[in-house]
């Protein structure tokens, strides 16, 4: 649950690691924190060294359209104001900056993505600081922590602020979401798996499909831009598990992207048996993934009466094709649900890029780069503490 921020804000250590080292009382925890603040000045060290040799070595060949070097548009990751991440780490690129005639060492995107991830999870800063917030969504440092740190599993709140970048990137015409492709809140894949909320209450209420109807009816766009999408995608958590459901138009079935290795990883467990539950629905029983669709497809053709969109509760559900996969007791789904969205190709039904289960790490690092820097993000009096690590543009 995200807690009420704190505006009291922890006082920035300098003193040097040998000090730290020389302590006695100084414990492993302590001086692994005052390491990674002595790598953050290193690096914004590194990063006003280039500046100011970039500066004093700009000519006529360094353009706008080469400013990057090598790298090309396609192939860089876009950290500006809408820091779009179009590019999945596979262990082995390198993001680098223009280097300068001075020939000093080139500091990468990457280097600040990770640092900045390192920084916050290592419980330097006041636990209870804001660090993002959406307005209606905030996120303190704990939080961070709690969803961002090795082994955690993402909060609902975390991935419903990347939806809410990821649409304002698309509104914007920055790829790699079109504008053929809905995505709906996370609360709407809560509505939807009612009876798990359910469970926890002593009311024990049956589902209530005007509780949808009415949070679609103020989220929608109109009739006539529903019509216009050729995929909605669904964020699902379920017993603490990340998937995305997406319904394709364009070929007219449901594909469940579901990061779990199935199989001999899981004790030969199949996709079948944590999809394919079976649910009690008065006097009758359907599979889990099943009625969440037929209660979504219900809930739209109810709130957009006047809509052409195809109903679908009727389209064939299986897993998308060559689903990337994380390693097994990771808790990375909520982060590959992210990719997912992102990178879902509805013409083929696929995800069509290189998701690295081995880059556990720099997943969770990317997506906390793209959420506290962008500018969504309505923080805007983050400390010097983390904006040295916002990697310089020109």
């Amino acid at each position: 649950m995200i807690e009420p921020s704190n505006p009291s804000a922890s006082e920035h250590c300098t003193q040097s690691t040998d000090q730290f080292i020389s302590d006695p009382l100084m414990t492993a925890t302590q001086l692994e924190s005052q390491m990674i603040v002595t790598q953050v000045e290193a690096i914004y060290k590194r990063q006003q060294e280039m500046c100011r040799a970039f500066e004093s070595s700009r000519d006529e060949s360094v353009t706008p359209q080469n400013i990057r070097g090598d790298t090309t548009e396609d192939d860089a990751l876009q950290l500006d104001s809408g820091l779009v991440l179009d590019q999945i780490l596979s262990g082995n690129e390198t993001y680098m900056m223009h280097k300068t005639r001075h020939d000093s060492v080139p500091l990468t995107q990457m280097d600040c993505v990770r640092a900045l991830r390192q920084f916050l999870c290592a419980k330097v800063m006041d636990l209870n600081r804001n660090v993002i917030d959406f307005g209606e969504y905030v996120g303190t440092c704990r939080d961070i922590q709690r969803s961002f740190a090795d082994g955690e599993c993402l909060d609902n709140v975390f991935m419903q602020c990347f939806i809410d970048c990821v649409r304002d990137d698309a509104t914007n015409h920055i790829p790699p979401l079109t504008a053929h492709q809905l995505i709906l809140d996370a609360i709407v894949g809560a509505i939807l798996n009612f009876e798990e909320q359910e469970q926890h209450s002593n009311t024990h209420r049956p589902y209530d499909p005007a509780i949808l109807e009415n949070y679609l009816s103020k989220t929608l766009p109109s009739f006539k831009q529903l019509d216009e999408y050729k995929s909605i995608m669904v964020p699902m958590l379920r017993a603490g598990h990340w998937t995305l459901y997406v319904i394709n138009f364009q070929n007219r079935c449901i594909h469940i992207l579901d990061s779990n290795p199935y199989g001999p990883e899981l004790g030969e467990t199949t996709w079948e048996s944590y999809h394919y539950v079976q649910m009690d629905i008065g006097k009758r029983k359907l599979p889990w993934a099943r009625l969440i669709m037929v209660r979504l497809n219900m809930a739209l053709q109810h709130v957009r009466p006047r809509s052409n969109l195809p109903r679908f509760d009727n389209f064939p559900i299986d897993m998308a094709p060559n689903c990337p996969t994380m390693k097994a007791g990771s808790n990375d789904c909520g982060f590959f649900a992210m990719r997912y969205i992102q990178y879902y190709d509805y013409m083929d039904g696929a995800i069509n890029v290189v998701i690295d289960s081995d880059n556990s790490g720099d997943l969770r690092a990317l997506a906390l780069y793209y959420l506290i820097f962008h500018r969504l993000n309505k923080n805007r009096s983050l400390s010097p503490e983390l904006e040295r690590f916002k990697f310089p543009h020109y």
